[in-house]
């Protein structure tokens, strides 16, 4: 069976301890969000507004998912490009 989401059990805790330290600096006044802002030209804002403005709603919905050939071929490890993936893009929904 494949598994939806890759991530190990293991690395939970890890994740929540990341967020705790991060929530404790925050509380403690330490931290700064200005960090984790891009600095972008006009330019490149420019050119991503222009590009989602062109981008219909579906567009947009189906940009936000990522999809592994694993996910919709049923294969348990995807390489390379082969007859079995081949068919499964040829049905309707992978499968």
């Amino acid at each position: 069976m494949t598994k939806l989401f890759p991530l190990r059990w293991h690395a939970l805790p890890a994740l929540l301890l990341c967020a705790c330290l991060l929530l404790a600096q925050a509380a403690a006044g330490g931290f700064d969000p200005a960090v984790f802002v891009a600095d972008e030209s006009p330019e490149e804002t420019g050119l991503a507004q222009s590009r989602l403005g062109a981008m219909t709603l579906h567009e947009k919905v189906c940009q936000l998912f990522f999809v592994q050939p694993e996910h919709f071929s049923r294969l348990d490890r995807v390489t390379t490009f082969s007859g079995r993936l081949k068919e499964a893009l040829l049905r309707p929904g992978g499968g």
